[in-house]
């Protein structure tokens, strides 16, 4: 089983190394951001309204990110595209939250929801793309078979050629 579940993902691209590191600093951006949400306490940051949850939950995140993108391989690139996946439909939550004042504990904006969806996005097709397999393609079973060899349906008459 592959990734997601999906047996069609491409494997060994040529840039699977620039995939990994290009998710490591999607997570050392997320480092940065959540360590000036915590250290600064402001209503904004960086032009995003961020909240202390907000800081740790992007500091979590960043921190998983170099980690797997140290880790390298199938690791990171199952992280990224997992992340991926959760950062968007975690917009897609933040989205909801938005239209009821009485629902918005989190304090969602559009900023919130634009950052969640672009790094979601770039951290999916970073994982997707990233993937990395063996040099060798797969041995079937039936290629270790010897093959019988074909033998001509009708007999050749040498008195033709």
């Amino acid at each position: 089983m592959s990734m997601l579940g999906l047996k069609s993902l491409p494997v060994n691209h040529r840039l699977n190394r620039a995939y990994r590191i290009c998710g490591g600093l999607v997570g050392a951006a997320a480092v940065v951001f959540g360590v000036l949400v915590l250290i600064l306490a402001d209503d904004e940051v960086l032009g995003i309204s961020a909240g202390t949850g907000f800081g740790i939950g992007s500091l979590i995140t960043g921190l998983v990110l170099v980690g797997a993108a140290i880790a390298g391989g199938n690791v990171a690139a199952e992280t990224n595209s997992l992340v991926g996946a959760l950062l968007m439909v975690l917009g897609l939550v933040f989205l909801l939250l938005m239209g009821n004042d009485q629902w918005n504990k989190p304090g969602a904006t559009m900023s919130v929801v634009m950052v969640l969806f672009v790094s979601g996005l770039l951290l999916f097709s970073f994982g997707v793309y990233g993937r990395v397999g063996s040099t060798h393609p797969q041995r079937k079973p039936q290629d270790s078979e010897p093959r019988p060899e074909h033998a001509p349906s009708s007999p050749v008459n040498p008195a033709a050629r």
